[in-house]
């Protein structure tokens, strides 16, 4: 997970998609290793079990 969560990259990705600019294929590159880089992190924080689980998740979880 990326320090600042997960604001940054998700501001990044929709000013490539939406700014109407030529995106660089290093600018995806980039935007796919930090996406890669926040999953990796996120799966790690809450453990292999928990996130395979969370695949057959049919509905929102509840917010406590």
């Amino acid at each position: 997970m990326p320090d600042n969560g997960l604001r940054e990259l998700a501001q990044h990705v929709d000013a490539a998609v939406f700014d109407g600019s030529v995106v660089t294929d290093d600018r995806v590159d980039r935007a796919w290793s930090a996406a890669d880089d926040a999953l990796a992190g996120a799966t790690e924080a809450v453990g292999p079990l928990r996130a395979r689980l969370s695949a057959f998740r049919y509905r929102r979880a509840r917010r406590v």
